[in-house]
């Protein structure tokens, strides 16, 4: 069986276009992970609303083909690498959001 994987990030109101592509790409390198089958990083397309709630600017989606590549990124070093990268870049950032597909 496969799983989703996704989580969201906010970066500060002051983020620019160049910080936003930077975290982008260092995301894109999970795809090297064994048993990651696709990855998507997708930007947020809609206006901010003056609501009140965090502004996530950037979706991780990604595919593992089995419960154990799910449970194994996790400690895997890219994963380390880029967990570190994204905890200084990012503001905040969404539980992972976990799912059999």
């Amino acid at each position: 069986m496969a799983y989703r994987h996704i989580v969201l990030f906010s970066f500060k109101p002051d983020v620019t276009e160049k910080q936003l592509q930077e975290a982008t790409d260092v995301l894109r390198t999970m795809k090297d992970i064994p048993g990651v089958t696709s990855i998507e990083i997708g930007r947020q397309i809609q206006p901010a609303r003056d609501n009140g709630k965090t502004r996530y600017l950037l979706v991780e989606v990604m595919t593992f083909k089995d419960r154990e590549s799910l449970e194994g990124h996790k400690t895997h070093p890219i994963h380390t690498k880029v967990g570190a990268y994204m905890r200084a870049a990012a503001n905040t950032w969404t539980d992972p959001f976990d799912y059999e597909i």
